[in-house]
């Protein structure tokens, strides 16, 4: 705005500033409101701006700093005021297509697990930037995004220190190198997670508590195993019911069917089948964890094996009817076997689901 008054305003008249005034304020307008919907922060925005369209090829974000005197100087570095009016109505517009796609990202909760990570983030933004592509295109290398950072930030637990270089090089890329074909794109957004191979990514599976500290990631995991189990029995996805999973929180939605909490009732022997030691070991493997709507999650709570089952019932999801039913019987049991055999197919499904297109 300061610059806006600077070069469109004279001693002699303020029309063309105010005309200008007037369309910045529409756009300004959009920003704010998508800001306050989304709760996105306004430094992020110029950050990935700036970051995208500057020249160095350096693999870091730009300082919240940096980008104002960054684009300072992107407008007023041509000659004429016409020009430079022009320039700060064009970053303004970009400043508008970052932070809708920002809102997107905020608003998408089934890829809260993949969007956490800031550089992810801005890579995610220059794909959808990319209006030049077909939808088509632009969601195959999303898909190729997700793969790739739900394996290294997922699967692999590491944090956000992680790539930043390859991240930011690849969203500049995406967003400059027009000539590339997708192939080429695909293959550079895959080339990130060249280090962490799926086969030694899903042996984590097998290591570690998957409750205590990747809640959000387990849902994340099990909404695409809930995807594919579906396509797998030509059925809909209950959307209804994921709504409800995505909008609480997480610890609510994540069930334990081997309870974490035994029944007080002595005389209840629902889970006296497998050994104090072995129940410690087996509580918080991935094979012994689903999902549920927070009220039927409570409902379940310690009961046994038979009340459980009737509970799952009850969802109507297709992740469940596999803790149900095993090969098409009803099981009588959930034990040590059913847990590290279900942990086993989940396994194999990870192996396809997060390897490269």
């Amino acid at each position: 705005m300061g610059l806006l008054y600077e070069y469109a305003s004279s001693p002699e008249s303020n029309d063309l500033f105010s005309e200008h005034l007037n369309e910045l304020h529409g756009y300004w307008s959009d920003i704010y409101r998508e800001i306050g919907l989304q709760n996105i922060p306004g430094h992020e925005i110029i950050r990935f701006a700036a970051t995208l369209k500057e020249e160095s090829g350096a693999g870091r974000l730009l300082s919240a700093e940096d980008t104002l005197e960054f684009f300072k100087n992107d407008c007023i570095k041509l000659s004429g005021n016409d020009l430079i009016i022009n320039k700060i109505i064009e970053n303004t517009v970009w400043l508008q297509e970052i932070t809708s796609c920002l809102s997107r990202l905020y608003a998408d909760k089934r890829r809260n697990a993949v969007t956490d990570i800031t550089q992810a983030r801005l890579l995610a933004v220059a794909i959808m930037l990319r209006k030049d592509l077909t939808e088509e295109e632009r969601d195959k290398l999303l898909e190729q995004w997700e793969r790739t950072s739900f394996k290294i930030f997922g699967l692999f637990r590491k944090d956000a220190r992680t790539k930043v270089g390859e991240y930011v090089r690849a969203a500049r890329k995406i967003h400059k190198d027009k000539n590339a074909n997708v192939d080429d794109l695909l293959n550079f957004i895959s080339g990130i997670g060249s280090d962490f191979p799926i086969e030694t990514a899903v042996e984590e599976l097998n290591k570690h508590d998957f409750y205590s500290d990747w809640q959000k990631e387990l849902r994340y995991f099990f909404f695409r195993y809930e995807e594919y189990l579906s396509k797998m029995n030509g059925t809909q996805l209950n959307q209804t019911l994921w709504n409800v999973i995505w909008e609480s929180n997480p610890n609510e939605t994540i069930e334990h069917i081997l309870p974490q909490d035994k029944p007080q009732d002595k005389s209840d022997s629902s889970w006296n089948h497998i050994a104090e030691t072995k129940y410690k070991e087996l509580l918080h493997s991935i094979g012994n964890l689903c999902l549920l709507s927070p009220s039927l999650n409570s409902e379940a709570s310690n009961k046994g094996f038979e009340a459980k089952k009737e509970i799952y019932k009850k969802a109507n999801l297709m992740h469940l009817k596999e803790i149900v039913f095993n090969n098409d019987v009803e099981r009588n049991v959930w034990d040590e076997d059913a847990i590290n055999n279900r942990r086993e197919r989940l396994i194999q499904f990870a192996i396809n689901q997060w390897q490269d297109l």
